[in-house]
């Protein structure tokens, strides 16, 4: 996705429109709310676990919210460290009260920027969960990319639990959090994880991803790709 450089305004507008947050209410909770909220080392949230954890394992009935955040691009980072760009909408999650973690899926290049907007504004301990997306790929027949990107984000500490196939095993993974099982997945995954068939789901990829959710037991499923 390209998104060409404009005013502040448009894309101070813009990054609030890409701020999503959604509240999971747990455990046969009726209703559901929207609010907005704080990783040098990103880390899983408290209570994640392990897909395949024993089934005497307490699954806890508070819910918990999720900023979801992307298509950051170019504003974020030293050179757009202010309020009408990405630095706007994580002040504004900060604002809003506590989540329980943050995914980005896809179109954060450059990926060190938009961790250092997030470091800055919500803390160093803040869980953030990066997904690749094709602007993090080192070359799709498009655009210019070095491998910076992945390389960033190969070497970025998830906290992973369940890891994902050969050839993306650190961007691609799962975890349970509370009765919600969350999979973070590379689409962009083949036998070196630095290119792929713009975005088709390879066989080794699409059976790991369906053995990950045949083995789940959580009430609630949630896919970012």
């Amino acid at each position: 996705m390209k998104m060409a450089k404009t005013s502040v305004s448009a894309i101070g507008a813009v990054v609030a429109a890409a701020i999503l947050v959604a509240a999971l209410l747990l455990l046969g909770a009726q209703d559901s709310s929207l609010a907005l909220e704080s990783s040098a080392t990103p880390r899983l949230p408290a209570r994640a676990v392990r897909a395949e954890a024993e089934a005497t394992e307490v699954v806890s009935s508070q819910p918990f919210t999720i900023a979801i955040t992307s298509d950051q691009r170019y504003y974020s980072g030293p050179s757009y460290d202010s309020s009408s760009y990405f630095r706007g909408a994580c002040e504004a999650i900060a604002a809003a009260g506590e989540t329980a973690l943050m995914v980005s899926p896809g179109d954060i290049d450059p990926v060190e920027d938009v961790h250092w907007t997030i470091t800055q504004t919500l803390g160093v301990t803040y869980t953030w969960y990066p997904v690749v997306g094709n602007h993090e790929l080192p070359g799709n027949g498009t655009e210019v990319y070095t491998g910076a990107n992945m390389d960033y984000l190969r070497a970025y500490d998830y906290g992973m639990v369940n890891i994902g196939p050969s050839g993306c095993p650190t961007t691609t993974y799962s975890f349970d959090y509370e009765n919600v099982h969350l999979v973070m997945l590379n689409e962009y995954c083949d036998s070196d994880g630095y290119t792929a068939t713009v975005g088709d789901i390879p066989d080794h990829l699409y059976n790991w991803l369906a053995t990950d959710l045949a083995a789940t037991d959580r009430e609630h499923i949630l896919v970012f790709r």
